[in-house]
């Protein structure tokens, strides 16, 4: 089999049958290796994945704590890796388990999955619940909620906030409200779901945000409810993340508990990306100080190992075998990494961590707010959104253009991806960040945002 005579992107399928032929033939086996080694992994990328994985940014060969590499990580890894990358409490977990069991089927449970479920029941607190722990990902335990709602009520149809994120499986992305642009995805079922403008008025380091909506959110949301019949459910996310860390006043969220209450609706929190410590608090709920019926869980349940759970009052315990439980749900492995993360938890080091980088966080970020770009800066614990002003031409987003000019300086930051409130910097570093890194990486973005209000303020010249 002769070898194309050049790795070059004009030739790039002539490359792809040379090497699938080469895997194919007992003749020559070494062909496919010397090609690939030749080739850079994003070249080999562009060659044999599905267009949604492909990524501008270099492949990652190694991480450890908050580096991938020689880059700062203030996204914990997509939001997950609570205690970064590499942990050696993780790791010592994952070992140890893998020596006496390391998968069972979903036809059985095993004794991390059964003692992990009580732990995570007095972990959560709601009263008489019970858990689905039998689950891979957050979208997954989201689709369980549904199904559980939907099942228990009779009832289809589902509110949920106008731009949060519940998945990407058809039912939680058209409970997802306006992230995703309905127009590009025709087959989603967007009968079913109904959306409210979510409560905004949390707290905010801009003492000029009112942080009082005196009720008139609860009232908006309660004028559709009473409009609305055959309401299953209600699903919320306590803080919304993905949109930009909106965060709604105390006084709301205990206002759409005692809605729901009243009108006997289902409430469901999605804590995917809020539990495990990262305010300060074991989940939102105990911030909020109030409990829904179900809650679901995943991302840092294991630290980043692929475990989700969704908890819930025993009266929602009505799906049978079959309904939803799933072939990797419940891996020993993840189990005993949940575990050992929730036993740390409790004996005080992260709630503490949280709290302390919350305040290294308000001292450094609140200088930001001198800047005429930064509109607004919000958080809790270790989670923190700054808001930029709009510009006055559309294609010029302003935190795409931070994102990437912080990223060649050795930091990745996490930006909006709401296709609405697309210009505000998500900051939820792992809670193992030292407080000269999370000053190192805060410093560039500082740096930068200084350095783009410049460029703005030349184009206002212009």
């Amino acid at each position: 089999m002769k070898p194309p005579t050049k790795l070059q992107e004009s030739n790039s399928e002539e490359i792809k049958e040379h090497i699938i032929k080469s895997q194919a033939s007992s003749k020559n086996p070494s062909y496919a290796k010397r090609v690939l080694s030749k080739m850079d992994c994003g070249t080999t990328a562009k060659l044999f994945l599905t267009k949604n994985l492909r990524t501008s940014f270099p492949p990652v060969a190694k991480a450890e704590d908050v580096w991938m590499e020689s880059k700062l990580d203030l996204d914990a890894g997509t939001l997950n890796l609570i205690l970064g990358y590499c942990n050696p409490l993780v790791q010592y977990s994952l070992s140890k388990q893998c020596k006496t069991l390391d998968f069972i089927s979903s036809r059985f449970m095993d004794d991390q999955s059964v003692a992990l479920a009580s732990e995570i029941i007095r972990f959560v607190g709601i009263p008489n619940s019970v858990v689905n722990i039998k689950l891979v990902s957050g979208s997954q335990a989201n689709e369980d909620a549904i199904k559980r709602v939907v099942k228990y009520t009779k009832k289809r149809l589902i509110m949920s906030p106008l731009h949060a994120f519940f998945g990407n499986t058809m039912a939680t992305m058209a409970l997802s409200g306006q992230y995703f642009d309905k127009s590009r995805y025709p087959y989603l079922d967007k009968t079913d779901f109904i959306h409210f403008e979510p409560c905004i008025h949390g707290p905010s380091l801009d003492s000029h945000n009112k942080n009082d909506c005196h009720g008139k959110c609860l009232e908006k949301l309660k004028c559709i409810i009473e409009h609305k019949e055959e309401i299953a459910g209600i699903f919320y996310q306590p803080i919304d993340i993905n949109s930009g860390v909106i965060i709604p006043s105390k006084e709301y969220v205990k206002g759409l508990r005692g809605l729901c209450y009243h009108d006997d609706i289902p409430l469901v929190f999605d804590e995917i990306q809020t539990a495990m410590g990262w305010l300060g608090e074991n989940t939102a709920s105990h911030y909020f100080d109030i409990f829904p019926d179900i809650m679901t869980l995943g991302k840092a349940l294991a630290a980043g190992q692929p475990l989700a759970a969704s908890v819930l009052d025993k009266k929602f315990d009505v799906l049978e075998f079959g309904e939803s439980e799933f072939t990797n749900g419940a891996s020993p492995i993840s189990c005993a990494v949940s575990r050992r993360l929730i036993q740390f938890i409790e004996e005080g080091h992260l709630l503490d961590r949280a709290r302390i980088l919350e305040r290294q966080f308000k001292d450094s970020l609140l200088p930001l707010l001198d800047s005429p770009i930064v509109k607004d800066i919000r958080g809790i614990g270790a989670i923190w959104g700054i808001e930029l002003e709009r510009t006055l031409k559309p294609s010029n987003n302003l935190a795409s253009r931070i994102q990437d000019l912080c990223w060649k300086k050795g930091v990745w930051i996490r930006v909006s991806d709401d296709e609405e409130l697309d210009n505000t910097i998500i900051l939820k570093p792992a809670l193992t960040i030292s407080a000269d890194d999370l000053r190192y990486g805060l410093a560039i973005l500082s740096d930068t945002i200084g350095q783009v209000t410049n460029e703005q303020q030349t184009l206002e010249v212009e």
